[in-house]
């Protein structure tokens, strides 16, 4: 087995930011740690969770945490905490947005010049399918004589 290589927070923001969730039995394949070594990272409130990486590895974890920069996810199925996943605080733009970039433009409204500034873009709105007659029509009669 090779050595382990220590993985920066930057490297492990830019996977997680990718994702909406991230086990961490996923950082070990993405990154090929093959150590069965593992660590305690603090938690938050004086509560310290065990991770199953590396130390290098769960105290870049563990700054990202402190930085706000990711979410840790405990289990519930032990007596200690566990971490057993972690999660973007920010997405990337592009996971919002589906790997698209849209344009942002605010449609011109006609009014004095100015945009619509409330996020309303008339031309999104789906077509309605055209509406059926379901009123009886009325055929005016000829008077009798």
């Amino acid at each position: 087995m090779g050595k382990d290589k220590r993985q920066s927070p930057s490297t492990l923001l830019w996977f997680i930011r990718h994702k909406s969730y991230v086990p961490i039995s996923e950082i070990r394949r993405r990154f090929l740690v093959e150590s069965d070594e593992g660590c305690f990272i603090e938690a938050g409130s004086h509560r310290r969770a065990y991770v199953g990486l590396p130390p290098s590895t769960a105290q870049s974890l563990e700054k990202l945490w402190q930085q706000g920069k990711i979410g840790l996810e405990l289990s519930a199925e032990f007596d200690a905490d566990v971490l057993i996943g972690v999660y973007p605080m920010v997405p990337s733009k592009e996971h919002l947005h589906n790997g698209v970039h849209p344009i942002p433009q605010a449609p011109y409204n006609g009014h004095n010049g100015h945009a619509v500034q409330n996020g309303h873009d008339p031309s999104q709105e789906p077509l309605a399918a055209p509406e059926q007659e379901t009123r009886e029509q009325i055929v005016p009669q000829p008077p009798l004589s």
